[in-house]
């Protein structure tokens, strides 16, 4: 099942992956299950994506992947992401100062 969503421009794509125990413990009923989230960015040009792990554990499935679509909001928002490239604008002319 492909799930994506469009977002000012880029793909954003949540990735859910089960949480494997650690060596010490083991899942004792699917309760116990916990998952994982990732974060896959692609401009719609498909060039350079960016994929970016959700640092934390989620409970179920639907949480890990709502957590992860919000994530690729903010970094989308961010103020130091990347952008779509602007159109090519004209050069503007330089100022001439009148000083005499």
């Amino acid at each position: 099942m492909e799930s994506f969503l469009e977002y000012k421009g880029f793909l954003i794509e949540p990735l859910v992956y089960p949480l494997a125990p650690g060596a010490d413990k083991k899942r004792r009923t699917p309760l116990d299950m916990r998952y994982q989230a990732a974060v896959r960015v692609t401009d719609f040009n498909g060039a350079d994506p960016a994929v970016v792990k959700v640092q934390a554990d989620f409970g179920s499935f639907g949480d890990a992947r709502r957590a992860a679509e919000v994530f690729g909001r903010e970094l989308i928002d961010a103020p130091t992401a990347r952008k779509k490239p602007a159109r090519a604008a004209t050069p503007k002319a330089k100022k001439r100062s009148d000083a005499t």
